[in-house]
């Protein structure tokens, strides 16, 4: 069916009981020079980069995809499917196909499929984290704002006063987090993001057992504390160094954590 400008019409449908117009996807187009396949990854990605999709947001059903599209509903299912092996979609069995709740993740399945193929080994994944960790803490010393100071001493206050030692190793986390946030890049912080789960995923625990030995708590914590006054103070050069002591640190307890496994 097409309208009067020749575009292609759609009749409404209806996703979860609620009624979508075809001006409700007028975000993805007719595919014309381009392989089926290519278009509609590059569609549904571009539209994830604008913010027409965003978290958590259902795409069109596949058929509607299609007719849209002007494409199979095969060339559809394809292209949603390596999609959810990059982590970008994630389908509901029953549901239809949804933008993932946390795109700053979604590198962590590319990420390990990549570590997998080169024979990665742990320590190579670390000191890729490092050298990570280490530019996001050169950024947000740069970068940080009086508001983001008071989150960090907020998340270092709790951290002090945690004494169980899941609770500490989630805060750890949460504080590197946060150092990755303010260093405000998209992509240091998806990549570390994912490079830091990756670890987990191969060593289980590893910040519960650093956490649990005696001497690397207040090692750890004197680090921190260095580590968030350098950056609060701006001072670049003083974060990076206080980073990599902290990533050396974390790389001999994991040394140490894998001789005893």
């Amino acid at each position: 069916m097409y309208g009067k400008d020749g575009e292609k019409m759609i009749p409404p449908v209806r996703i979860h009981g609620r009624k979508w117009d075809v001006e409700e996807w007028s975000m993805f187009k007719e595919i014309r020079d381009e392989r089926a396949f290519n278009g509609i990854l590059n569609q549904i990605i571009e539209n994830i980069q604008n913010g027409s999709l965003k978290a958590g947001d259902a795409l069109p059903a596949e058929r509607t995809m299609a007719e849209i599209m002007g494409v199979s509903r095969p060339a559809v299912r394809e292209a949603l499917r390596a999609l959810e092996l990059l982590g970008i979609v994630k389908p509901v069995p029953g549901g239809g196909n949804y933008i993932t709740e946390d795109l700053d993740t979604w590198l962590i399945e590319p990420l390990s499929i990549l570590f997998k193929l080169n024979n990665g080994y742990l320590r190579q994944n670390q000191q890729f984290r490092a050298a990570l960790e280490r530019e996001a803490a050169i950024l947000a010393a740069r970068k940080c704002t009086p508001l983001d100071a008071a989150e960090l001493w907020v998340i270092l206050a709790r951290l002090d006063a945690a004494e169980d030692e899941k609770i500490r190793g989630e805060l750890d986390r949460e504080l590197h987090k946060k150092i990755a946030k303010i260093a405000d890049n998209p992509m240091v912080y998806s990549v570390l993001a994912a490079a830091d789960q990756l670890t987990e995923n191969i060593v289980s625990g590893t910040r519960d057992y650093i956490m649990k030995k005696n001497n690397s708590v207040r090692e750890v914590d004197d680090q921190h504390h260095r580590l968030v006054k350098a950056i609060i103070n701006g001072d670049a050069e003083q974060a990076e160094r206080c980073m990599s002591e902290h990533m050396d640190t974390i790389e001999r307890y994991m040394e140490e954590m894998q001789k005893k496994s």
